[in-house]
């Protein structure tokens, strides 16, 4: 299904917020939010996908800028980008 995301983002003193058309769907028990990132944000070319699972969130991003972050209670989680340079 076709949603519209504000997403709010803080830098104090900072605040910004974006709007943008994604998609949202469910699979059992598990949600997934999608978007695609635009100029504005830096990131265009890149599509965002938030798994939400009972137990943890991952955000997971692919194409122009690779990177998968793991969001669970009481569990450290490294991650890697790859930027496309350096």
């Amino acid at each position: 299904m076709k949603v519209v995301l504000t997403i709010t983002g803080s830098d104090e003193p900072e605040k910004t917020s974006l709007v943008t058309e994604g998609t949202l769907e469910r699979e059992g028990d598990i949600l997934l939010l999608s978007y695609e990132e635009s100029e504005l944000t830096g990131m265009e070319g890149t599509t965002t996908v938030f798994r939400v699972e009972p137990a943890r969130i991952t955000l997971q991003r692919s194409g122009t800028l690779e990177s998968q972050m793991v969001f669970e209670l009481g569990h450290e989680d490294r991650s890697l980008y790859d930027m496309g340079f350096g």
